[in-house]
Protein backbone atom coordinates (compact mmCIF):
# COMPACT_ATOMS: atom_id res chain seq x y z
CA UNK A 1 0.00 0.00 0.00
CA UNK A 2 1.65 3.29 -0.96
CA UNK A 3 2.27 5.93 1.19
CA UNK A 4 -0.48 8.61 1.85
CA UNK A 5 1.99 11.16 1.03
CA UNK A 6 3.10 9.56 -1.90
CA UNK A 7 1.10 11.58 -4.81
CA UNK A 8 -1.01 8.58 -6.89
CA UNK A 9 -0.40 7.98 -11.19
CA UNK A 10 -4.68 8.02 -11.09
CA UNK A 11 -7.35 9.09 -9.28
CA UNK A 12 -10.92 8.29 -9.84
CA UNK A 13 -13.26 10.51 -7.59
CA UNK A 14 -16.75 10.53 -7.67
CA UNK A 15 -18.36 14.01 -6.24
CA UNK A 16 -21.94 14.27 -4.73
CA UNK A 17 -24.36 17.11 -5.05
CA UNK A 18 -25.50 18.00 -1.97
CA UNK A 19 -26.54 21.15 -0.09
CA UNK A 20 -25.08 21.71 3.84
CA UNK A 21 -26.80 23.68 5.88
CA UNK A 22 -25.14 23.33 9.56
CA UNK A 23 -26.75 26.30 12.36
CA UNK A 24 -28.65 26.27 14.91
CA UNK A 25 -32.17 26.05 14.16
CA UNK A 26 -31.89 25.18 11.05
CA UNK A 27 -34.75 22.43 10.25
CA UNK A 28 -36.47 25.94 10.26
CA UNK A 29 -35.22 26.16 6.83
CA UNK A 30 -36.51 22.43 5.30
CA UNK A 31 -39.40 24.18 3.90
CA UNK A 32 -36.53 27.15 2.22
CA UNK A 33 -34.81 23.60 0.94
CA UNK A 34 -37.55 21.68 -0.33
CA UNK A 35 -38.65 24.36 -2.72
CA UNK A 36 -34.89 24.90 -4.11
CA UNK A 37 -35.26 21.11 -4.76
CA UNK A 38 -38.32 21.75 -6.89
CA UNK A 39 -40.74 19.60 -4.41
CA UNK A 40 -44.07 20.14 -3.85
CA UNK A 41 -45.22 16.84 -2.38
CA UNK A 42 -42.93 15.46 -0.15
CA UNK A 43 -43.27 11.81 1.72
CA UNK A 44 -41.56 12.55 4.98
CA UNK A 45 -39.75 9.37 6.78
CA UNK A 46 -39.05 8.83 10.13
CA UNK A 47 -39.55 6.48 13.06
CA UNK A 48 -42.20 6.49 15.54
CA UNK A 49 -40.41 7.49 18.14
CA UNK A 50 -38.06 10.48 15.98
CA UNK A 51 -41.99 11.41 14.84
CA UNK A 52 -42.98 12.32 18.31
CA UNK A 53 -40.05 14.83 19.19
CA UNK A 54 -39.91 18.68 18.82
CA UNK A 55 -36.97 18.33 16.30
CA UNK A 56 -39.83 16.70 13.69
CA UNK A 57 -42.70 18.50 14.46
CA UNK A 58 -40.04 21.96 13.95
CA UNK A 59 -39.39 20.02 10.44
CA UNK A 60 -43.00 19.26 9.56
CA UNK A 61 -43.78 22.90 10.06
CA UNK A 62 -41.30 24.50 8.36
CA UNK A 63 -42.21 22.42 5.19
CA UNK A 64 -45.97 23.24 5.44
CA UNK A 65 -48.04 21.67 2.98
CA UNK A 66 -45.68 20.55 0.69
CA UNK A 67 -46.12 17.01 2.49
CA UNK A 68 -48.14 14.79 0.79
CA UNK A 69 -47.96 11.91 3.15
CA UNK A 70 -46.42 10.91 6.34
CA UNK A 71 -44.09 6.99 6.82
CA UNK A 72 -43.15 7.10 10.34
CA UNK A 73 -42.72 3.45 10.76
CA UNK A 74 -39.08 2.55 10.08
CA UNK A 75 -37.19 -0.01 12.35
CA UNK A 76 -33.79 -0.70 12.89
CA UNK A 77 -31.80 -1.40 10.00
CA UNK A 78 -34.89 -0.87 7.96
CA UNK A 79 -36.15 -3.92 6.53
CA UNK A 80 -37.71 -5.13 3.10
CA UNK A 81 -41.08 -4.87 4.35
CA UNK A 82 -40.66 -1.43 5.71
CA UNK A 83 -39.31 -0.28 2.53
CA UNK A 84 -42.15 -1.82 0.36
CA UNK A 85 -44.82 -0.01 2.60
CA UNK A 86 -42.99 3.46 2.55
CA UNK A 87 -42.79 2.76 -1.84
CA UNK A 88 -46.27 2.00 -1.76
CA UNK A 89 -47.55 5.30 0.37
CA UNK A 90 -45.22 7.37 -1.86
CA UNK A 91 -46.57 6.19 -4.89
CA UNK A 92 -50.30 6.39 -3.68
CA UNK A 93 -49.49 9.85 -2.77
CA UNK A 94 -47.80 11.10 -6.05
CA UNK A 95 -44.82 12.63 -4.19
CA UNK A 96 -41.72 14.20 -6.10
CA UNK A 97 -39.39 14.03 -3.37
CA UNK A 98 -38.64 12.68 0.47
CA UNK A 99 -37.53 13.93 3.55
CA UNK A 100 -36.00 11.95 5.97
CA UNK A 101 -35.55 12.91 9.97
CA UNK A 102 -33.82 10.40 11.66
CA UNK A 103 -30.65 8.27 11.74
CA UNK A 104 -29.06 5.48 9.49
CA UNK A 105 -31.71 3.08 9.69
CA UNK A 106 -34.18 6.07 8.47
CA UNK A 107 -31.96 7.30 5.69
CA UNK A 108 -31.61 3.80 4.26
CA UNK A 109 -35.25 3.26 4.37
CA UNK A 110 -35.79 6.26 2.46
CA UNK A 111 -33.03 5.49 -0.20
CA UNK A 112 -34.70 1.93 -0.32
CA UNK A 113 -38.18 3.85 -1.10
CA UNK A 114 -36.11 6.07 -4.09
CA UNK A 115 -34.60 3.18 -5.37
CA UNK A 116 -37.61 0.94 -5.52
CA UNK A 117 -39.93 4.16 -7.05
CA UNK A 118 -37.38 4.46 -10.09
CA UNK A 119 -36.47 1.06 -10.75
CA UNK A 120 -39.21 -0.75 -9.81
CA UNK A 121 -39.13 -4.45 -9.30
CA UNK A 122 -38.63 -5.83 -6.05
CA UNK A 123 -35.88 -4.24 -3.40
CA UNK A 124 -33.82 -7.83 -3.62
CA UNK A 125 -33.68 -7.54 -7.38
CA UNK A 126 -31.18 -4.08 -6.89
CA UNK A 127 -28.66 -5.12 -4.79
CA UNK A 128 -25.02 -5.59 -4.81
CA UNK A 129 -23.49 -8.92 -5.31
CA UNK A 130 -20.23 -9.85 -3.73
CA UNK A 131 -18.38 -13.56 -4.37
CA UNK A 132 -15.14 -14.17 -2.35
CA UNK A 133 -12.75 -13.01 -3.02
CA UNK A 134 -12.62 -10.61 -5.32
CA UNK A 135 -15.58 -10.46 -7.41
CA UNK A 136 -18.15 -7.07 -7.09
CA UNK A 137 -20.60 -6.81 -9.17
CA UNK A 138 -22.83 -3.77 -8.41
CA UNK A 139 -26.09 -3.96 -10.27
CA UNK A 140 -26.50 -0.43 -12.46
CA UNK A 141 -29.41 1.53 -10.79
CA UNK A 142 -29.33 4.15 -13.89
CA UNK A 143 -33.00 5.74 -13.72
CA UNK A 144 -33.32 9.22 -12.39
CA UNK A 145 -33.80 9.34 -8.79
CA UNK A 146 -36.27 11.56 -6.24
CA UNK A 147 -34.09 14.18 -4.27
CA UNK A 148 -33.79 13.47 -0.62
CA UNK A 149 -33.51 15.96 2.27
CA UNK A 150 -32.07 14.85 5.43
CA UNK A 151 -32.12 15.94 9.08
CA UNK A 152 -29.76 13.39 10.40
CA UNK A 153 -30.45 12.84 13.86
CA UNK A 154 -27.12 10.55 14.49
CA UNK A 155 -23.76 10.45 13.52
CA UNK A 156 -24.55 7.46 10.91
CA UNK A 157 -23.38 9.77 7.94
CA UNK A 158 -25.98 7.58 5.96
CA UNK A 159 -27.18 10.72 4.36
CA UNK A 160 -23.92 11.72 2.88
CA UNK A 161 -23.24 8.39 1.73
CA UNK A 162 -24.38 6.62 -2.06
CA UNK A 163 -24.84 3.71 0.06
CA UNK A 164 -27.33 2.09 2.24
CA UNK A 165 -28.51 -1.70 3.49
CA UNK A 166 -31.49 -3.56 4.42
CA UNK A 167 -32.45 -6.56 6.54
CA UNK A 168 -34.04 -9.34 4.71
CA UNK A 169 -36.44 -11.61 6.55
CA UNK A 170 -34.10 -14.03 6.95
CA UNK A 171 -31.55 -11.51 9.15
CA UNK A 172 -29.18 -11.02 5.82
CA UNK A 173 -28.20 -7.32 4.66
CA UNK A 174 -28.93 -6.11 1.31
CA UNK A 175 -26.34 -3.71 0.22
CA UNK A 176 -26.79 -1.05 -2.56
CA UNK A 177 -24.90 1.54 -4.66
CA UNK A 178 -25.63 4.55 -6.39
CA UNK A 179 -23.95 7.95 -6.09
CA UNK A 180 -27.68 9.75 -6.90
CA UNK A 181 -28.82 8.63 -3.63
CA UNK A 182 -26.73 10.62 -1.87
CA UNK A 183 -28.93 13.35 0.03
CA UNK A 184 -29.68 16.57 -2.22
CA UNK A 185 -29.84 18.61 0.77
CA UNK A 186 -28.49 17.98 4.25
CA UNK A 187 -29.49 20.05 7.41
CA UNK A 188 -27.45 19.66 10.17
CA UNK A 189 -29.52 21.00 13.28
CA UNK A 190 -27.35 20.84 16.91
CA UNK A 191 -29.92 22.79 18.65
CA UNK A 192 -32.57 20.73 17.62
CA UNK A 193 -30.21 17.44 18.64
CA UNK A 194 -29.78 18.47 21.78
CA UNK A 195 -33.28 16.13 21.92
CA UNK A 196 -31.21 12.72 20.67
CA UNK A 197 -29.90 10.87 23.97
CA UNK A 198 -25.78 11.32 24.06
CA UNK A 199 -24.98 7.55 24.53
CA UNK A 200 -26.88 7.39 21.47
CA UNK A 201 -25.39 10.21 19.93
CA UNK A 202 -21.73 8.92 21.04
CA UNK A 203 -22.48 4.98 19.76
CA UNK A 204 -22.72 6.68 16.54
CA UNK A 205 -19.74 8.54 16.33
CA UNK A 206 -17.38 5.65 16.90
CA UNK A 207 -19.28 4.20 13.85
CA UNK A 208 -17.98 7.69 12.18
CA UNK A 209 -15.03 7.03 13.29
CA UNK A 210 -14.51 3.64 11.94
CA UNK A 211 -15.61 5.37 8.53
CA UNK A 212 -12.83 7.50 8.82
CA UNK A 213 -9.85 5.16 9.59
CA UNK A 214 -11.09 2.35 7.31
CA UNK A 215 -11.51 4.96 4.63
CA UNK A 216 -7.59 6.12 5.58
CA UNK A 217 -6.70 2.46 5.00
CA UNK A 218 -9.07 1.14 2.31
CA UNK A 219 -7.89 0.05 -1.21
CA UNK A 220 -9.52 2.89 -2.83
CA UNK A 221 -9.05 5.77 -1.04
CA UNK A 222 -7.29 8.49 -2.75
CA UNK A 223 -5.83 11.90 -1.20
CA UNK A 224 -9.47 13.55 -0.86
CA UNK A 225 -10.48 11.09 0.71
CA UNK A 226 -7.91 11.03 3.03
CA UNK A 227 -8.38 14.47 3.43
CA UNK A 228 -11.96 13.95 4.51
CA UNK A 229 -11.51 11.24 6.84
CA UNK A 230 -8.26 12.92 8.49
CA UNK A 231 -10.81 15.84 9.76
CA UNK A 232 -13.38 14.49 10.42
CA UNK A 233 -11.41 12.15 12.72
CA UNK A 234 -10.40 15.16 14.32
CA UNK A 235 -13.92 16.76 14.55
CA UNK A 236 -15.23 14.07 16.12
CA UNK A 237 -12.51 13.13 18.69
CA UNK A 238 -12.66 16.31 19.91
CA UNK A 239 -16.26 16.61 20.13
CA UNK A 240 -16.91 13.19 21.76
CA UNK A 241 -15.64 14.48 25.02
CA UNK A 242 -18.14 17.51 25.05
CA UNK A 243 -21.44 14.55 25.15
CA UNK A 244 -20.08 13.78 29.03
CA UNK A 245 -21.83 15.33 32.07
CA UNK A 246 -24.31 17.70 29.96
CA UNK A 247 -23.43 17.74 26.00
CA UNK A 248 -23.67 21.13 24.25
CA UNK A 249 -24.84 22.37 20.97
CA UNK A 250 -20.82 23.03 19.57
CA UNK A 251 -19.99 19.60 21.15
CA UNK A 252 -23.35 18.28 18.57
CA UNK A 253 -22.34 20.35 15.95
CA UNK A 254 -18.91 19.23 15.59
CA UNK A 255 -20.02 15.15 15.66
CA UNK A 256 -22.62 15.79 13.06
CA UNK A 257 -20.08 18.11 10.73
CA UNK A 258 -17.57 15.07 11.77
CA UNK A 259 -19.75 12.03 10.59
CA UNK A 260 -21.01 14.02 7.26
CA UNK A 261 -17.05 14.19 6.51
CA UNK A 262 -16.76 9.99 7.51
CA UNK A 263 -19.44 9.77 4.73
CA UNK A 264 -18.31 11.88 2.19
CA UNK A 265 -14.91 9.89 2.81
CA UNK A 266 -16.24 6.23 2.53
CA UNK A 267 -18.22 7.56 -0.64
CA UNK A 268 -15.19 6.49 -2.69
CA UNK A 269 -12.69 4.89 -0.38
CA UNK A 270 -14.99 1.85 0.68
CA UNK A 271 -15.00 0.38 4.15
CA UNK A 272 -13.43 -2.75 5.71
CA UNK A 273 -13.75 -5.74 7.64
CA UNK A 274 -15.24 -3.18 10.43
CA UNK A 275 -18.19 -2.79 8.77
CA UNK A 276 -18.38 -5.88 7.12
CA UNK A 277 -18.51 -7.62 11.28
CA UNK A 278 -20.70 -4.73 12.37
CA UNK A 279 -23.32 -5.65 9.56
CA UNK A 280 -23.20 -9.42 10.70
CA UNK A 281 -23.37 -8.26 14.51
CA UNK A 282 -26.54 -6.44 13.52
CA UNK A 283 -28.30 -9.05 11.09
CA UNK A 284 -27.82 -11.93 12.90
CA UNK A 285 -26.98 -10.56 16.51
CA UNK A 286 -29.70 -7.72 16.93
CA UNK A 287 -27.21 -5.27 17.97
CA UNK A 288 -27.26 -1.55 16.51
CA UNK A 289 -24.72 -0.56 14.09
CA UNK A 290 -23.75 2.44 16.50
CA UNK A 291 -23.00 -0.08 19.60
CA UNK A 292 -21.56 -3.00 17.36
CA UNK A 293 -18.60 -0.13 16.65
CA UNK A 294 -18.46 1.02 19.97
CA UNK A 295 -17.45 -1.95 20.64
CA UNK A 296 -15.41 -3.18 17.87
CA UNK A 297 -13.33 -0.28 16.94
CA UNK A 298 -10.01 -0.75 18.70
CA UNK A 299 -9.89 -4.66 18.09
CA UNK A 300 -10.35 -3.97 14.43
CA UNK A 301 -7.28 -1.45 14.69
CA UNK A 302 -5.23 -4.24 16.39
CA UNK A 303 -6.47 -6.52 13.73
CA UNK A 304 -5.36 -4.26 10.94
CA UNK A 305 -2.52 -3.01 12.75
CA UNK A 306 0.75 -4.54 10.92
CA UNK A 307 -0.86 -4.21 7.45
CA UNK A 308 -1.87 -0.98 7.82
CA UNK A 309 0.51 0.88 10.29
CA UNK A 310 1.15 4.27 8.02
CA UNK A 311 -2.83 5.11 7.85
CA UNK A 312 -3.53 4.10 11.35
CA UNK A 313 -0.40 6.45 12.29
CA UNK A 314 -2.33 9.07 10.32
CA UNK A 315 -5.73 8.43 12.44
CA UNK A 316 -3.92 8.64 15.80
CA UNK A 317 -2.71 12.12 14.74
CA UNK A 318 -6.00 13.00 14.12
CA UNK A 319 -7.64 12.05 16.89
CA UNK A 320 -4.73 12.57 19.41
CA UNK A 321 -5.53 16.04 20.62
CA UNK A 322 -2.20 17.87 20.44
CA UNK A 323 -0.21 14.89 19.89
CA UNK A 324 1.78 14.84 16.49
CA UNK A 325 4.86 13.47 14.73
CA UNK A 326 6.46 10.62 16.35
CA UNK A 327 4.28 10.43 19.77
CA UNK A 328 1.32 10.21 17.07
CA UNK A 329 2.47 6.06 16.68
CA UNK A 330 -0.42 3.21 15.27
CA UNK A 331 -0.23 2.02 18.37
CA UNK A 332 -1.15 4.98 19.98
CA UNK A 333 -4.18 5.02 18.16
CA UNK A 334 -5.81 2.03 20.10
CA UNK A 335 -5.27 3.24 23.00
CA UNK A 336 -6.38 6.90 22.59
CA UNK A 337 -10.36 5.20 21.09
CA UNK A 338 -9.71 3.09 24.36
CA UNK A 339 -9.66 6.20 25.87
CA UNK A 340 -13.10 7.91 24.28
CA UNK A 341 -14.69 4.49 25.05
CA UNK A 342 -13.96 4.97 28.82
CA UNK A 343 -14.84 8.48 29.28
CA UNK A 344 -18.05 8.50 27.39
CA UNK A 345 -18.89 5.77 29.16
CA UNK A 346 -19.05 3.12 25.56
CA UNK A 347 -19.41 -0.61 25.95
CA UNK A 348 -15.98 -2.13 25.00
CA UNK A 349 -17.06 -5.94 25.26
CA UNK A 350 -19.73 -7.63 22.89
CA UNK A 351 -21.13 -9.76 26.08
CA UNK A 352 -22.05 -6.55 28.02
CA UNK A 353 -24.47 -5.77 25.22
CA UNK A 354 -26.41 -8.54 25.34
CA UNK A 355 -24.85 -10.83 22.60
CA UNK A 356 -25.77 -14.28 22.17
CA UNK A 357 -22.01 -16.02 22.32
CA UNK A 358 -23.21 -18.61 20.17
CA UNK A 359 -24.20 -16.18 17.43
CA UNK A 360 -20.28 -16.27 16.86
CA UNK A 361 -19.68 -18.51 14.25
CA UNK A 362 -22.27 -17.47 12.37
CA UNK A 363 -21.52 -13.73 12.28
CA UNK A 364 -17.98 -14.78 11.53
CA UNK A 365 -19.53 -16.70 8.43
CA UNK A 366 -21.82 -14.10 7.30
CA UNK A 367 -18.71 -11.83 7.43
CA UNK A 368 -16.81 -13.19 4.61
CA UNK A 369 -19.99 -12.65 2.03
CA UNK A 370 -19.75 -9.19 2.87
CA UNK A 371 -17.84 -6.84 0.39
CA UNK A 372 -15.61 -4.95 3.41
CA UNK A 373 -13.64 -8.09 2.88
CA UNK A 374 -12.87 -6.83 -0.65
CA UNK A 375 -11.32 -3.27 0.41
CA UNK A 376 -9.47 -4.54 3.63
CA UNK A 377 -5.85 -3.91 3.75
CA UNK A 378 -5.21 -7.58 5.69
CA UNK A 379 -6.69 -10.27 2.93
CA UNK A 380 -8.74 -12.58 5.16
CA UNK A 381 -8.96 -16.11 3.33
CA UNK A 382 -11.37 -17.90 5.65
CA UNK A 383 -13.80 -17.27 8.78
CA UNK A 384 -11.14 -18.77 11.14
CA UNK A 385 -9.78 -14.87 11.57
CA UNK A 386 -13.46 -13.46 11.75
CA UNK A 387 -14.05 -15.65 14.46
CA UNK A 388 -11.05 -14.86 16.92
CA UNK A 389 -11.53 -11.38 16.06
CA UNK A 390 -14.69 -11.52 17.68
CA UNK A 391 -13.57 -13.64 20.62
CA UNK A 392 -11.05 -10.96 21.31
CA UNK A 393 -14.29 -8.85 21.38
CA UNK A 394 -16.29 -10.88 23.06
Amino acid sequence: MPSLMSIPESVVHVSTATRLVLAPHAVRQAGECAGQLGCRRLLVVAGRRTSETRMYRDTMAALGDRVAAEFNEVVEHSSVDSVNRGTALARESEVDGVVVVGGGSAVDTAKGIVILLAEGGAIEDHATRYTPPDTLVQKPLSRKKLPILAVPTTASAAEATPGLSIRTPEGHKLLFWDHKLAASCVILDPVANEEVPAELLARSAMNALAHCVEALYSRTRSPMTDAQAAKGAELLARSLPGLAGGPTAQARAGILLGAHLSGLAISNARTGIGHAVCHGLGSIGGLSHGAAHSVMLPHVLRFNLAHAREPIRIFAQAIQQGDTGERASAQAAIATVRGLQQRVGLPSRLRDLGLDKSALPAIAELTMKERGVMFNPREISDAGAIMALLEEAW
